[in-house]
């Protein structure tokens, strides 16, 4: 007796667990799926693999995964202020980039760092110094000469503004420092637009000349044409010297339009002319911040004065 009484009360106790709410939440699941089954395969027109597509569609549109991200270009395009103004940071990207087309070499640290001197920065703070210890090169010089990027600079620049390093003991009658906040401020956007006001000419000579360039190529390639087209009638006389000027071309700028061979010349010369220009403003650049350097500190470097006397012999070829 006694153990059919324990047979029964685990029976008891087994339907007990059977029908608990476990068992009656997979029941409900079951049902559930069954039925969003059923609705697909009919939505389907009863096709097994249309609807093994529409439900793996449907768990996609789940929100069981985090929004993705931005893509790598966009975050390789996006410039972060760091607490920087926008008219800021429009207006030194304004300059960074038209300083940047209008180098060979790009934009180096050197041209930030002498803009951010005549902003009114102290060029022996920390952040002066990571700027130009993240250069390429061991000697200073070449650091400064090596390239740089945009981020980096107005990174450096908030640095500059909002960490300002920790003022020393002023002596008797000596001024506190300059809040560098201020000089990120309305006076720094003009000297960044007066800056490219300076460079606005120099880039619309460099554009009139790209076209120069584009339409002697054009005047070229019609002298050739013409020239090809009159081979066959060599024979029956000799082209008189008014046939030598290049015929209009449909479609081509007027400026360009009926050009001989001389003012072809006297166009290639001009080009010259104005690379050798932009090149001797480069290096007169250079030149005026290694004397405002000397006149500070009373003497250069090693490297330095090499670096002067280099550029003085650049600018001494580019005039003869």
């Amino acid at each position: 007796m006694d153990k059919a009484k324990s047979e029964g009360g685990d029976e008891k106790k087994d339907e007990e667990e059977k029908t608990g709410w476990g068992m009656w939440c997979v029941y409900a699941m079951g049902w559930v799926s069954g039925l969003v089954f059923l609705y697909h395969f009919y939505r389907e027109d009863y096709s097994v693999h249309r609807t093994e597509i529409a439900i793996v569609n449907l768990i996609r549109r789940l929100p069981l995964y985090y929004p993705a991200g931005i893509s790598h270009s966009e975050a390789n395009t996006t410039i972060d202020a760091e607490g920087l103004s926008p008219e800021l940071v429009l207006a030194f990207t304004e300059w960074f980039i038209t300083l940047d087309l209008q180098q060979s070499d790009g934009v180096i640290r050197d041209d930030v760092l002498e803009l951010f001197r005549e902003m009114g920065f102290d060029d022996n703070s920390k952040h002066w110094k990571r700027y130009l210890e993240r250069g390429d090169g061991h000697l200073e010089e070449r650091r400064r000469m090596s390239g740089t990027g945009l981020q980096e600079s107005v990174s450096l620049l908030a640095s500059l503004a909002f960490k300002p390093e920790k003022p020393e003991k002023l002596a008797e009658g000596q001024q506190p420092p300059t809040d560098p906040q201020t000089l990120v401020g309305p006076q720094a956007v003009e000297t960044l637009r007066n800056k490219m006001r300076a460079v606005a000419p120099v880039m619309s000579g460099a554009q009139a000349l790209q076209a120069l360039s584009q339409g002697t190529m054009q005047n070229q390639m019609t002298s050739a044409s013409a020239s090809m087209a009159a081979t066959p009638s060599a024979t029956q006389g000799q082209p008189s010297q008014e046939n030598l000027s290049i015929p209009p071309e449909v479609g081509a700028p007027p400026s360009f339009q009926g050009k001989s061979f001389a003012e072809e010349g006297d166009d290639e010369i001009d080009d010259s002319g104005m690379q050798k220009n932009l090149e001797d403003a480069r290096l007169r650049r250079m030149e005026d911040s290694l004397m405002a350097r000397l006149e500070s500190g009373g003497t250069l470097s090693a490297a330095e004065e090499g670096r002067l006397q280099d550029i003085r012999l650049q600018r001494a070829a580019l005039k003869t």
